[in-house]
């Protein structure tokens, strides 16, 4: 029997003209990948990207199991929902993790590869959850390279804190990439939620001298879509629009504020250069901000970095035992597992004390419009659509006495109140991403802040909507 030496041997005395080209010719490549690390890399891309081609085509059923225990695992130690979401909204997300272990692990159930997977668990596990502490997978290939764009431009703009080269990492992942480019290949996974089209905020009249109205369509970040520069700062030219209107219905009795259709986003433009024009006192939501402490609870510990991030305004940590025993908070719930406490501020100021007028003087100049703050009713209109951030601002503005809401109770993902504390993790196997919020939050009394929606002062009435119901209650306190 020939033996492979004498195959090898037989090749180099026979083919030495061969073995000579061929031997210079790796040589020549050698030497002109070292000195091109940008071909370099191409190369051990294409490489990486051979490999994960190859486990996409080729995952096991034992592969996928291993990334839905590793999620579960990752969601016990991180996600503070993993005990109270049976209280929150009916749903026992050990029972669904036990009714999805038994479904992949049947042998009738088709998982031909990570796609169906996908599948399966967004049936059969994150929709019962309904997004409870944001816990969702992407679903959709855009948004997954649309944020890895957004990570990727932070880096080379030299943004590179922690959750940056967090986020970075994540969304760089090789099995991430694969899974989001064969799912926007193959029109998998869910279509992109429509984008949220018409201005973020419109203002009405809609009875001269008694009854104004504005829509927030959704929150949006001070930097977002029709932004300007003063200076070195950017700001949004709605700021002036509220300005004209808050002086337009000077003397108005009631302004109707719409969130029916705001699901959220950063309410910082909101808080800070919106709606302090309409008040005229500052006001503030106080509360416990929780984190999670197990064997895993370092991704959110870490990220987040939480003793230098809630430094300056926060009480020691405490143990939960600790916490749980303190009289001043007689509604947390000691079941849940939480460990490290700490108190945090949501506030709205007014424009005086945010010294507006100082600013626009020096930038505007004869262009600063004074404006007068808001001495009426202000109503707010909630709904099952009222999500996240939105909510936030609701809380605020009921806890406040400054609005009497109605309408229908918001979703109850309150979310990011305090701090933005919501991360992404990428499972080892299949790459897909799921993210979650790490944070509890509570009032200063331990009554819990997600899951259960923000309840309106008055429902809707039979057969009226939201602005039809605060309309009839204005028009019978008029006596009409």
């Amino acid at each position: 029997m020939v033996k492979v030496r004498d195959h090898i041997y037989f090749f180099i005395k026979k083919r030495k003209g061969i073995s000579i080209a061929l031997l210079v010719f790796c040589l020549f490549a050698l030497l002109f990948f070292a000195g091109s690390p940008s071909v370099a890399n191409y190369v051990m891309g294409r490489v990486q990207i051979n490999v994960a081609i190859h486990r996409f085509d080729n995952m096991s059923r034992e592969d996928m199991i291993y990334d839905f225990e590793y999620l579960i695992t990752a969601m016990e130690e991180n996600w503070p929902f993993f005990n109270v979401s049976i209280s929150a909204n009916g749903v026992d997300v050990h029972v669904l993790a036990d009714n999805m272990r038994a479904i992949l692990s049947d042998t009738a159930t088709e998982i031909n590869h990570p796609l169906d997977f996908s599948d399966l668990m967004q049936a059969h596990f994150f929709e019962p959850i309904n997004q409870l502490g944001h816990l969702r997978q992407v679903r959709n290939a855009e948004v997954f390279f649309g944020d890895r764009e957004f990570y990727a431009a932070r880096m080379e703009a030299g943004i590179r804190g922690r959750t940056i080269l967090y986020y970075y990492e994540v969304f760089n992942r090789m099995e991430s990439i694969y899974f989001y480019t064969r799912m926007r290949e193959l029109d998998r996974g869910d279509p992109a939620r429509p984008p949220q089209l018409g201005s973020v905020y419109e203002f009405d009249i809609l009875e001269e001298g008694q009854i104004a109205y504005m829509n927030v369509n959704r929150m949006v970040d001070i930097g977002g879509s029709g932004r300007w520069q003063i200076g070195d700062r950017y700001t949004s030219p709605y700021e002036q629009y509220a300005i004209d209107f808050s002086n337009e219905i000077s003397g108005f009795s009631h302004l109707i504020i719409d969130f029916r259709s705001n699901r959220g986003g950063q309410s910082f433009h909101f808080d800070a250069y919106i709606m302090p024009i309409f008040l005229t006192r500052p006001i503030q939501f106080r509360g416990y901000v929780f984190y999670m402490d197990g064997k895993y609870s370092n991704i959110s510990q870490d990220i987040f970095d939480v003793d230098r991030y809630f430094g300056r305004r926060t009480e020691p940590r405490h143990r939960a035992a600790r916490v749980t025993g303190e009289r001043d908070m007689p509604y947390l719930d000691t079941t849940i597992g939480l460990a490290n406490q700490f108190f945090s501020n949501h506030a709205i100021a007014t424009r005086q004390r945010w010294g507006a007028r100082a600013y626009w003087d020096a930038h505007f100049g004869d262009d600063w419009v004074p404006h007068t703050p808001f001495g009426g009713q202000i109503w707010l209109l909630v709904g099952e659509n009222t999500a996240s951030a939105a909510e936030g601002v609701a809380a605020l503005l009921k806890y406040n006495n400054i609005a009497t809401l109605v309408g229908d109770p918001t979703w109850g993902i309150m979310g990011n109140v305090f701090e933005p504390t919501t991360i992404s993790i990428s499972l080892p196997n299949t790459g897909i991403l799921v993210r979650m919020d790490v944070a509890y939050y509570t009032d200063i009394y331990g009554r819990p802040l997600q899951g259960y929606g923000i309840q309106p002062h008055y429902p809707n009435r039979p057969g009226m909507d939201a602005l039809e119901t605060v309309l009839a209650i204005i028009a019978e306190r008029n006596g009409n």
